[in-house]
């Protein structure tokens, strides 16, 4: 998530996390006589994140991982932010770790925790030199700087059974936001209504397949399936809200048509959040890999 802090965050943990953002504005009063104040836009404030983290023994050490996040706080690290799909949001610093301890082992040792972290947006000037664990160290010769090593073509990645499912399930959102932009249209004028209703058709029953083999792809993982029970009956609600669509034929009510779609979107959601918990477990060695 942060540089290589997102090495410790998601590759150890592979539990999903949440995360809320924060963001203003200034604005200046200038005071007028016989008068109420006049207001001056004088920028930005600085962006605030907050993630909240859970931290298991089942896929990491998290005394390490949360000594981590002190370690780069306090050594002042400013690292990029990158989403999941890999946009850069912008360059952070951490400025609290806020740890509550959910289980200990019989000997003491912490075993189950959550974890807040706060970070705050770093705009300008050179970042300072990177001291924490979060960051690969530097391990040079204090005096003799080695050259840069050769550049290596990225190896291919091997996919996995959370890449699988996660390419269905972005196939359905995918296929449901065209559908969404279909009836925008059609409300615009821009697209016929009849072509309107034969294109939600047609990208209903691609949902219908996506989500079919996804939910066939998790009733295969008994593991996955018991880490996520949900999943397949959020699945099974899209599929058939998806099969009605696109069995739709002599609709002449726009509100109808637009009515289901938006049923559809909803139900795509919560097949999203569902899979969330599938992805990041099967992503484990318990889970497959």
């Amino acid at each position: 998530m942060l540089a290589q802090l997102g090495n410790h965050i998601f590759e150890g943990l592979k539990s999903p996390g949440s995360w809320s953002e924060n963001g203003g504005v200034r604005y200046g009063r200038i005071a007028l006589v016989n008068g109420k104040d006049a207001l001056q836009f004088t920028g930005e404030e600085l962006g605030e994140i907050r993630l909240s983290l859970l931290f298991s023994v089942d896929f990491c050490d998290p005394v390490a991982e949360v000594e981590a996040l002190r370690q780069s706080m306090v050594s002042a690290e400013v690292l990029p932010f990158i989403m999941g799909d890999g946009t850069v949001v912008g360059k952070y610093v951490i400025t609290s770790v806020d740890l509550t301890p959910q289980r200990y082992s019989p000997t003491g040792v912490l075993e189950v925790a959550s974890v807040s972290v706060d970070l705050l947006e770093h705009t300008g000037g050179d970042a300072p030199a990177a001291k924490g664990m979060a960051v690969k160290p530097d391990r040079s010769a204090a005096r003799i700087t080695p050259p840069p090593p050769p550049v290596q073509p990225p190896a291919t990645p091997v996919p996995t059974a959370a890449d699988s499912i996660a390419a269905d399930i972005s196939k359905g959102r995918a296929a449901v936001n065209r559908m969404k932009e279909t009836v925008r249209k059609v409300k615009q004028g821009t697209t016929k209504f009849k072509r309107g209703v034969r294109d939600v058709r047609r990208l209903a029953d691609e949902v219908k397949h996506v989500y079919q083999t996804a939910k066939t792809k998790v009733e295969n993982t008994k593991k996955i399936i018991q880490r996520a029970q949900q999943l397949p009956t959020s699945l099974e609600g899209a599929i058939q809200y998806a099969e009605n669509l696109a069995k739709l034929d002599n609709v002449a009510d726009m509100s109808v048509l637009e009515m289901n779609v938006d049923t559809l979107a909803a139900s795509a959601e919560k097949v999203g959040i569902s899979a969330t918990s599938i992805v990041a477990f099967s992503a484990t060695k318990e889970g497959g890999n």
